[in-house]
């Protein structure tokens, strides 16, 4: 029996995610000091900045998401 591939890292998957959905729009950072993602956009006139944080990047895609569609997240 062949040996099996790795299993795919599913943070590492979630970040890719992370960033090809939101990257072009939010800028996305990690605080290792505080264990948090964020997704951060300032507004087209520059006076409004929005920032969005959570503990992993999938909960961070699922909050940008519901941001961006106006649901409640």
């Amino acid at each position: 029996m062949a040996p099996s591939a790795p299993a795919a890292d599913p943070a590492a998957a979630s970040l890719t995610q992370l960033m090809r959905s939101f990257g072009d729009r939010w800028l996305i950072s990690y605080q290792p000091d505080l264990r948090v993602w964020s997704g951060q956009r300032r507004s087209p006139d520059g006076r409004r900045i929005r920032f969005i944080t959570a503990p992993t990047p999938a909960d961070l895609t699922s909050k940008l998401a519901a941001t961006e569609t106006g649901a409640p997240s």
